[in-house]
């Protein structure tokens, strides 16, 4: 009785940890992931990232006039969809399309200007291990600005933390 009590302690360790890690947790950086904290599921051929984020910047044109500098506050929200077209061992390679919404608000002299610019993309990307749970994705879209200039292409990536 104690060895198969002691073997179904073993089968049940064993399956659990042959899970697959689908949940992470980072950072993205990038026109269409956006930029800031990302969440991310990767299942065995979709998967989808939701990231958010916000800045703060000034370029003073002179240092002692620094009251009259260009000030940036900003966010971001972004979602992105992905199709696995290859999964390996230990990494996966995949094709990506998302959107991102910018918001900037230009604070000079009081009078604020406010930008907001929407950017829609498709792409593909490539996501492999550093450790067991902490990856790299490294992705390359070509993204419409809203603007006049259509598929620009600016790589983009991420590190995310995996977890069950």
């Amino acid at each position: 009785m104690k060895k198969l009590i002691l073997m179904l302690i073993i089968i049940s360790i064993s399956i659990l940890s042959a899970e697959e890690l689908t949940h992470s947790i980072g950072m993205s950086a990038g026109y269409i992931s956006g930029s800031g904290i990302s969440y991310r599921q990767m299942n065995e051929k979709f998967g989808y990232q939701i990231a958010a984020g916000a800045y703060y910047s000034y370029e003073p044109e002179d240092e002692e006039e620094e009251r009259d500098s260009e000030k940036y506050l900003g966010w971001n929200i972004s979602g992105t969809g992905y199709y696995i077209l290859k999964n390996w061992q230990t990494s996966r390679f995949y094709l990506l399309a998302g959107t991102t919404i910018f918001d900037i608000y230009n604070n000079v002299q009081n009078e604020y200007e406010d930008k907001t610019y929407i950017n829609v993309g498709i792409g593909i990307g490539l996501e492999f291990p550093l450790t067991k749970y902490l990856h790299l994705s490294v992705e390359w879209p070509w993204y419409y600005d809203g603007k006049l200039e259509f598929l620009k292409f600016i790589p983009q990536a991420g590190v995310h933390y995996y977890f069950k």
